[in-house]
């Protein structure tokens, strides 16, 4: 963790507990690195704002000229509105969308790609702008079939003839590859698949690979960029097709960003591990209710001590029966009052709290090395 041990008891002391705290110098980073480590141009970044919708993080993304991904029209209205990006730097791609979302998309000069023949056919009959973007549907990691979401393989003849008969110019193929991708290999080898289908759209001149990479310098940047701009520019000398290289990073960008400060409220002991309650939640580092229980890394910023015998299941405040924010976890003798830090918390919190249990939301703060700034209030629940 970068951020000082001192600095996040003072933070807890100063906003309270439950806290989101964000490390503005590793957003910073995050965001300098995509540029750095990919030098195969053009090259264009589009954060997603599933994974943190925070205006104030945004703002800093923007203003590092990195454009917007949104798949709702929330979102859409936060990129807009709230943080400032102009249209064009706006791709919007979801699903099931209706036709008065889409309208509206082509009245305002979004970015739109399609997820299906339906939404092409919908877009065409705007025949306002004549540039669209098409969603692919590709097997996730380790499956045989084609994900949910895009256009299959077989539709796309159907595509074309559509795009064709509407005066419509396919200029943009968007893949969604996975998420939290640790394996170049695994990336470079769907580029080399997708590259002959990229090839069978004349006016194309944009690919959109979607999917997270995995954070904390798990995955190889290096081996990665070599790979791509081999690809890339090989299939630029044997077709004649250049391609813009659009990536949509939001774990890789936001993840190590954040750090979640809760309050340990209470020690039990169980046979053969120690419960530890806190005043957060498992609602408030949501992944842990969403998908397989992932750990977060844990510490405790005021212990030097060695872990205890026994591991440590952190459990939040509700009677909620799988409210554990992390199980079978090392930690040092604990009891109340301490505060535990979890890392790896900037995607996919905040952005993704719901009501369910009642728990209020907690203050957002921001910390640069010229100021700490409270970006979002606690959320205050009157009784």
């Amino acid at each position: 963790m970068k951020l000082s041990t001192e600095l996040f008891t003072q933070l807890a002391h100063q906003f309270n507990t439950p806290l989101y705290v964000y490390d503005g110098e590793q957003l910073q980073h995050n965001l300098r690195r995509f540029t750095a480590e990919i030098t195969y141009r053009p090259l264009r970044l589009h954060v997603a704002l599933m994974a943190n919708d925070t205006p104030q993080l945004l703002a800093e993304c923007r203003a590092n000229g990195v454009g917007a991904f949104v798949n709702s029209p929330r979102h859409l209205s936060i990129a807009l509105h709230q943080v400032g990006w102009q249209p064009a730097e706006i791709i919007y791609a979801s699903s099931n969308n209706t036709a008065a979302t889409i309208e509206r998309l082509v009245e305002l000069g979004v970015t739109f790609h399609a997820n299906s023949l339906r939404e092409l056919k919908l877009y065409a009959r705007n025949n306002v702008r004549p540039r669209v973007g098409l969603r692919l549907a590709w097997p996730m990691p380790g499956q045989m079939q084609p994900a949910r979401l895009g256009v299959r393989l077989n539709e796309l003849l159907t595509a074309r003839h559509v795009a064709e008969q509407c005066g419509l110019h396919i200029n943009g193929l968007h893949v969604y590859l996975g998420t939290n991708i640790a394996n170049a290999d695994y990336y470079l080898q769907q580029i080399e698949k997708i590259l002959p289908i990229a090839a069978s759209f004349a006016d194309l001149n944009y690919l959109d690979l979607s999917g997270g990479f995995s954070v904390n310098d798990a995955f190889d940047y290096r081996r990665f960029n070599q790979g791509l701009v081999s690809l890339l520019t090989q299939h630029a000398q044997q077709t004649g097709q250049s391609l813009d290289l659009v990536l949509e990073p939001g774990r890789a960008v936001f993840a190590d960003v954040g750090y979640f400060l809760t309050r340990v409220m209470e020690v039990k002991a169980n046979a053969n591990q120690i419960l530890v309650g806190v005043d957060g939640s498992a609602t408030l580092l949501p992944l842990t209710l969403h998908h397989t229980p992932t750990n977060y890394p844990v510490v405790m910023p005021e212990s030097t001590r060695p872990p205890m015998r026994w591991p440590a299941t952190v459990c939040g405040a509700s009677t909620y029966s799988r409210d554990y924010l992390a199980r079978q976890i090392q930690l040092p003798p604990v009891k109340a009052g301490d505060l535990l830090v979890f890392g790896n918390a900037g995607a996919y919190t905040y952005s993704c709290l719901s009501n369910y249990l009642g728990i209020a939301r907690p203050a957002q703060v921001l910390v640069t090395p010229e100021k700490t700034t409270l970006i979002t209030p606690r959320e205050v629940v009157c009784l």
